[in-house]
């Protein structure tokens, strides 16, 4: 089966690889060598993440890419309040996240629908 590919609203394409359907598209402004570190799956490939730019990740079930699941966002931690009053924030956000990764399964684990999967971002 042969399925004519359509333009898309992105640039960064995926498509099932048994069916061949197009499921997603994505706009990727990064170069070429950056793809690897901005989207990835779990090993089971329950889930994706997609970093979209500095300080945003979005996190997508494996089998439904077409629908965020949620998304997370790098920012400053609050300031300390001074003599109980909150302190006027007036520092420029630059956080950003340098990576990501999803966090192997234990053996004992794999599996299971109830299972708490781990993702960490720094």
């Amino acid at each position: 089966m042969k399925e004519e590919f359509k333009e898309t609203n992105g640039n960064l394409n995926m498509w099932n690889a048994t069916t061949g359907e197009h499921v997603k598209s994505f706009e990727f402004r990064n170069t070429p060598k950056d793809l690897p570190k901005m989207i990835s799956f779990d090993a089971d490939e329950k889930f994706c993440a997609r970093q979209i730019n500095k300080n945003v990740i979005e996190i997508y079930e494996g089998s439904n890419l077409k629908e965020q699941k949620f998304s997370i966002k790098s920012k400053l931690p609050p300031l300390p309040k001074v003599d109980g009053q909150p302190q006027v924030d007036e520092r420029i956000d630059n956080s950003k996240f340098d990576g990501f990764l999803f966090c192997p399964m234990p053996a004992e684990n794999k599996g299971s629908t109830n299972a708490p999967y781990y993702f960490m971002a720094w």
